[in-house]
């Protein structure tokens, strides 16, 4: 279906953080008749139905929220580099490039993941803590993490 003058955006639900590995590893089966990520949407963003994947959801449709927070993290970093063969957010000054993975954007992340493995190099994902353990087996050897507490988030932006 196409969306004109708009992106296209979804967010998929499942049981618990491990039900994004799987999605994120999927290749859509023999047939590719299944589930894979293709680039059909946009954003696809995953929360486990989970108390923490419900502070994310509320997190994802706040504006207000989203945007603080994202000025926060981003506050002590460079401004991304226009034409980096990266998915990126951010530069750190030695110039590793710097994802915000706490949305947890199944296409972002395989583009991210994509890119590095491609050219080389190693790069800086920040999530929240619930979110670690998946980002660590899915980009093994890739990247370097910064856990943000959501419980931290959640009593400083009253979510």
């Amino acid at each position: 279906m196409l969306y004109p003058g708009g992106q296209a955006r979804a967010l998929m639900l499942g049981t618990n953080m491990n039900m994004a590995l799987t999605l994120l590893s999927s290749n859509g089966g023999f047939n590719h008749q299944f589930f894979r990520l293709d680039g059909t949407f946009e954003r696809l963003y995953f929360a486990p139905n989970t108390p923490e994947g419900e502070m994310q959801v509320k997190i994802l449709c706040s504006g207000e929220i989203r945007e603080a927070l994202r000025e926060l993290l981003l506050s002590d970093l460079q401004p991304p580099q226009p034409g980096l063969r990266v998915e990126h957010d951010a530069m750190r000054d030695d110039g590793t490039p710097v994802l915000l993975a706490y949305e947890f954007d199944l296409e972002r992340l395989r583009r991210f993941r994509d890119s590095l493995q491609m050219f080389g190099g190693r790069g800086l994902v920040i999530c929240f803590d619930f979110q670690r353990a998946v980002l660590e087996e899915y980009l093994t050897g890739l990247v370097e993490f910064q856990a943000v507490s959501l419980e931290k988030v959640r009593r400083r932006f009253g979510v």
